[in-house]
């Protein structure tokens, strides 16, 4: 087992951002409402911080900034709002919030990892805000650089990405040997749960070599799939998706001889777990690694994790604070 520094994920949420325009005027504001939060919004960020917005004219491709104001989060503040006045001769914009600096914990034995937030585009002549926002794990301060990935706008914790895929997906194209694949060889590889797509996404464009299949349920694939669109000059057109519900039977599509099986983040709902793990009974054979990603938030995982373990062999295991990394093979 391997322990590493605890390192504290804070999300920027964008809540709403509204555009406000009058004809004729030579200037337009953006309102926004934004907060700063753990991924499923239970706790939000505890100490006083600077925060960057910018917005981009981005109508001819490359970003070009306008305006750039610091703003002030207050500890534990649940929402902030800022108004910003632009020219209205733009047309296509984006609102970028980061953060000017990592903030250490006075402890010195945490860090808190603060994750920016880009709008999808909109207009200022429209008076209507973006419906989604962008997330990219590699940035030069507003700077967007590789992978990124859609979620939705708003206060729902669904269509979002978690920590615990941020983790595994940092640890796996970082390759760290324990959670890496070999790189020449052809590997069948299955996502569950895969939601926004981090992890999927993120291996898919490390290893060339693997087929990857990432499943959720239906209505996910409203985010997934864009996102899949999204990063395609990355990829390697090894990325397919289909339907699975943990609960029905094995499809011909997903009978398949699985190299590896990958799971971050699915375990928040107890309810799922007797169907998840007769599921995954199911689809790993002798040759399978199962790799597991959880941020603990109840007891209950740790029971789930008891239950695999009477059936699957542990071969690494790594602890990062709350997130937990599981690498399983079948007894």
């Amino acid at each position: 087992m391997k322990y590493f520094l605890m390192v504290d994920y804070y999300h920027i949420r964008l809540l709403k951002v509204q555009p406000v325009y009058a004809k004729g005027s030579k200037t337009g504001t953006i309102k926004a409402v934004f907060t700063l939060t753990t991924d499923l919004g239970e706790y939000f960020y505890p100490q006083h911080c600077r925060l960057q917005a910018v917005v981009v004219d981005v109508s001819k491709g490359k970003p070009t900034p306008l305006i750039s104001e610091c703003i002030i989060w207050k500890g534990y503040e649940v929402a902030s709002t800022i108004s910003l006045t632009i020219p209205a001769t733009s047309n296509k914009l984006q609102l970028i919030i980061l953060p000017q600096t990592i903030t250490p914990n006075v402890s010195s034995h945490e860090s808190h990892r603060i994750l920016p937030v880009w709008s999808d585009s909109f207009s200022l002549h429209i008076n209507e805000g973006p419906k989604y926002v962008w997330r990219y794990l590699e940035h030069n301060q507003w700077e967007p650089l590789g992978l990124c990935f859609m979620e939705q706008m708003g206060e729902s914790i669904a269509k979002h990405i978690w920590d615990a895929g941020i983790v595994l997906s940092e640890k796996m194209i970082g390759q760290e040997p324990e959670w890496t694949f070999p790189k020449n060889k052809n590997l069948q590889v299955l996502e569950l749960g895969a939601g926004c797509g981090i992890l999927g996404i993120s291996v898919a464009s490390k290893y060339p070599n693997a087929s990857i299949c990432m499943t959720d349920l239906e209505e996910a694939l409203g985010v997934l799939e864009p996102n899949i669109a999204k990063n395609k000059h990355l990829l390697h057109n090894n990325i397919s998706t289909d339907v699975f519900l943990w609960s029905s039977q094995i499809t011909p599509s997903l009978q398949k001889k699985w190299d590896y099986i990958l799971m971050s983040d699915v375990m928040y709902n107890e309810s799922s777990f007797s169907a998840l793990e007769t599921a995954l009974k199911c689809l790993m054979c002798k040759q399978t690694k199962l790799f597991i990603s959880y941020k603990k938030r109840h007891e209950n995982e740790k029971a789930f994790m008891d239950h695999l373990l009477q059936w699957c062999s542990l071969e690494h295991e790594t602890v990062l604070g709350s997130i937990i990394l599981y690498s399983l093979v079948k007894k």
